[in-house]
């Protein structure tokens, strides 16, 4: 087989996974570019996922361990920026200005959450919570990034989906 025709397999295990909700978006968006995407091997990856995708995996991680790991609300402004940091890979950035501008914006997004969020008491159940479902024939997954109990005790559950 010739590389050209290895580059255009389908990646091994693709029809035993669950489509995301993001990829049933992407499908529904436009149907030929979901069906690339699937071909990009993964030292391409790097050259597509770019800056926002980059800030928004370094959000997202660092809320997440934060609440994994139970931290108290005192010190959360920079256990949260010292977790950002550890994720944050401005190498996917453009350039040094649009790293710069997205890294900046990172420390405030997460100074606004601590102000916003993490002053109000929540009893968290899971994080990083992975919800499957086979309807016929299709597998699919869905992902709670952080469920909290319901503040009455009502046993309802709040479930946050974090988005950058």
């Amino acid at each position: 087989m010739t590389t050209h025709e290895e580059d255009l397999r389908i990646p091994e295990g693709f029809w035993e996974q669950p489509l995301t909700a993001r990829q049933l978006q992407d499908f529904t968006e436009c149907p030929h570019k979901f069906l690339l995407s699937q071909f990009v091997q993964r030292e391409q990856v790097r050259r597509f996922l770019g800056g926002p995708a980059a800030l928004h995996h370094a959000l997202r991680t660092a809320i997440v361990q934060f609440y994994q790991k139970q931290r108290s609300a005192e010190d959360a402004q920079t256990i949260l920026i010292d977790l950002f940091e550890d994720t944050w890979d401005g190498s996917l950035c453009t350039d040094s200005m649009e790293e710069e501008t997205l890294h900046s914006q990172g420390r405030q997004i997460l100074r606004e959450f601590v102000d916003g969020w993490i002053g109000a008491e929540h009893q968290v159940l899971h994080t990083d919570l992975q919800l499957t479902e086979q309807i016929g024939q299709g597998r699919f997954a869905s992902v709670a990034d952080l469920v909290f109990a319901d503040e009455e005790d009502t046993g309802a559950v709040q479930i946050v989906r974090l988005n950058s």
